[in-house]
């Protein structure tokens, strides 16, 4: 019984060296016969190669680039009626980082403001403590300087209004 049970093992040991034999086999045929398997490299060029093929006339200097200071986006648009809730705070996107120590923040009706920056600092959340009062036109003006001490061409103006929505399919009961 015992040897009936070593040569069982041994059978299934060599059963499974020869199925993977087999699949390896295989393997090699399809790889040798089909390049794309491999992963193709390009060549990268050298620095000499690069200056040999720049066209006369033409620098390889990376062009200077100069990003100014400014608003580049508000949430909500100005001017506009939203449908938000009244804890949502208006997002104001910026072309760099600003330097929150410096932010002036204004609301006309007067409100309790927070506010606070995203992760780059380059979107400043301003929001009301105790909440936007609906059907009200609010206007927030903002001043605020870069990190690296830049000034906005002008203080920033938003206009906006929040209200329900007139009708949605998902109220219980019909207005």
């Amino acid at each position: 019984m015992i040897k009936n049970f070593l040569s069982n093992k041994k059978r299934l040991l060599l059963t499974t060296i020869g199925f993977l034999a087999i699949v390896w086999l295989i393997w090699v045929i399809i790889v040798s016969r089909n390049k794309s398997f491999i992963p193709q490299t390009t060549p990268t060029p050298t620095n000499s190669e690069l200056i040999k093929t720049t066209p006369p006339g033409s620098s390889t200097k990376p062009l200077p680039t100069t990003i100014t200071f400014e608003l580049i986006k508000t949430v909500p648009k100005d001017n506009s009626t939203n449908f938000f809730p009244v804890t949502t705070a208006v997002e104001f996107h910026f072309s760099k980082p600003v330097d929150i120590s410096t932010l002036v923040v204004t609301s006309q009706p007067q409100a309790v403001l927070a506010f606070e920056s995203d992760q780059n600092g380059t979107v400043l959340f301003v929001r009301s403590k105790n909440g936007w009062v609906l059907n009200t036109p609010y206007k927030i003006t903002l001043d605020v300087v870069s990190k690296n001490k830049e000034g906005l061409p002008k203080k920033v103006t938003l206009n906006f209004k929040i209200s329900l929505p007139k009708s949605s399919l998902l109220d219980e009961v019909p207005r």
